[in-house]
């Protein structure tokens, strides 16, 4: 892993991800797949919409597209997919919702295209929203999107096994080696005293190896509504009329900028 980050601070060239303007613009991403990265960055951008914000869901990752597919919305161009000389990226926006929108990056088919090319063109299209919510996903790329948007805070997702949190130490301190941005830790899919006991362990080492203390927001926990309903084959937004999630991603929004800020 240590020659991948060599090799990404090489073609990063030094850059530090710099706060966007307006809109604020939050990543929401993970050092581990299966964390829960796609159902955060959703949930948070519904109960944005909802609250009355124009909100753009960016689905930066190129290999899953789950924000379509959970949202219900059809198969369309992404913004990877373009007729030869149309670089119209707004016209790669789709409804999902009053006042949600959402901008997929492509899936993994169309890997050989130049992404981040791409990738440097959407922030063209923040302007006009109130808020704008990134699901970076949990590869090493991560990072790299997070540059290429302009990104102005950073929430990562964690679990809180082992692995998870080993995954995330590694994530934070990839993240610190390129931008003074102080991510915010949301335990995912997980009871309260799991979530406690993990803080300790990932404070401790981030106070021991990396000097910093990390602001852990608090932790969401398994939902049966969603699973079973998502595995039935309902879109999300019915699965939420019964599950609890919402009430606990809105609790844990006034901790971001995008909401603290509004």
């Amino acid at each position: 892993m240590t020659s991948q980050l060599e090799a990404m601070r090489d073609r990063l060239g030094g850059r530090r991800l710099a706060r966007a303007g307006s809109p604020h613009v939050l990543a929401v991403l993970s050092g581990k797949g299966g964390s829960g990265v796609s159902l955060v960055s959703v949930l948070l951008a519904i109960r944005s919409a909802r609250a009355g914000r124009r909100t753009l869901l960016v689905d930066a990752d190129p290999w899953l597209d789950m924000q379509r597919v959970w949202l219900g919305l059809p198969k369309a161009p992404s913004a990877a997919e373009r007729p030869e000389g149309n670089d119209d990226i707004e016209a790669r926006v789709a409804t999902a919702h009053q006042g949600l929108e959402v901008l997929c990056l492509g899936t993994g088919e169309a890997r050989g295209r130049d992404h981040r090319a791409v990738v440097r063109r959407i922030p063209a299209v923040f302007r006009d929203r109130d808020a704008v919510v990134v699901d970076a996903g949990s590869r090493l790329e991560s990072v790299e999107r997070c540059a290429d948007l302009d990104v102005g805070s950073i929430l990562v997702v964690s679990g809180c096994d082992a692995v998870g949190l080993a995954s995330t130490h590694a994530l934070m301190k990839a993240l610190r080696s390129r931008t003074e941005i102080q991510p915010a830790i949301l335990f995912n899919q997980v009871d309260d005293a799991a979530a406690r006991a993990a803080r300790t362990v990932l404070t401790t080492g981030a106070e021991r190896f990396l000097g910093a203390t990390p602001t852990v927001l608090g932790s969401l926990p398994p939902d049966p509504a969603i699973s079973d309903g998502l595995a039935r084959g309902a879109t999300l937004l019915e699965c939420l009329v019964s599950s609890h999630l919402p009430d606990r991603v809105e609790e844990i929004m006034p901790s971001l900028p995008p909401w603290a800020e509004a």
